[in-house]
């Protein structure tokens, strides 16, 4: 279909659904759902179109009729748990805070009539994106090598773009900063915990070598980005004391020791 009739690239939504893990699908909140395509413009109304996604069966959904389940309805209510999905993630690689996401989103509710899976329509919650953003990594990185194997080199490289930013939830531009060795591009909201989780680790190993590992999350990367380190050499080039004040209280208080140095 991709190759035939073409990817939809004026945003990320519609590669994002191709690559958007198939089982395992929680069921969407159907109104917060509709509500979002019905504000959909041009573009991503070809998305819908492009994929083979109704929203007359969406709005359905979203108005809690019970529709007869036929061949048809399973394949809408597929698709629609993967554009679920690919809107999720779409928010996570455009940096958008786990909080603000978790707002827009809501929740999702399991049918009266059982036809999900038990456990596969929870409340989205941090711990929820943090596996998605795992899953679909993961299988973004298949599909781009399946594609690769079988001569998709285009679609390959479209893949194989978004596999980082899924990982890290974030834009391209902050990639390089995310290879840099001992630092960790996070959520904000891990950074409290992954902090204690380091200082425990201190008392084991006062008698080895240190290696800190620097959470940066992705909005203090991105400011790192626009005081001008956009890349491993900018960087490498940094005076330490100046690295130290932009990564903020946990750089202050602990420097690795590549800084230090």
């Amino acid at each position: 279909m991709a190759r035939g009739e073409g990817i939809i690239l004026v945003d990320q939504l519609h590669l994002l659904y191709l690559i958007a893990p198939v089982s395992g699908l929680r069921e969407p909140n159907w109104s917060i759902l509709a509500n979002k395509i019905s504000k959909f413009d041009s573009n991503r109304k070809k998305v819908l179109e492009r994929i083979g996604i109704q929203e007359s069966f969406v709005c359905l959904s979203a108005q809690g009729r019970m529709l007869k389940r036929t061949a048809r309805s399973e394949e809408q209510d597929f698709k629609a748990r993967r554009l679920w999905v690919a809107m999720l993630l779409q928010e996570l690689v455009e940096e958008k805070p786990v909080a603000a996401i978790l707002r827009m989103f809501g929740a999702g509710k399991d049918r009266d009539d059982g036809s999900s899976p038990p456990g596969t329509a929870n409340t989205i919650d941090k711990g929820y994106l943090e596996e998605l953003q795992s899953i679909a990594a993961s299988f973004a990185s298949m599909v781009a090598q399946f594609s690769r194997n079988v001569g998709f080199e285009d679609l390959a490289s479209l893949v194989q773009s978004l596999t980082g930013r899924i990982a890290n939830g974030a834009r391209s531009d902050i990639l390089p900063l995310c290879e840099i060795p001992f630092v960790q591009v996070m959520q904000e909201e891990e950074q409290e915990q992954e902090q204690e989780e380091e200082e425990e680790k201190e008392e084991e190993e006062e008698e080895e070598e240190e290696v800190v590992v620097v959470v940066v999350a992705v909005k203090r990367a991105r400011e790192m980005f626009r005081s001008g380190l956009r890349t491993v050499e900018d960087v490498a080039s940094a005076k330490p004391h100046e690295l130290v004040r932009m990564l903020g209280k946990e750089g202050a208080r602990r420097p690795p020791v590549w800084l230090a140095d």
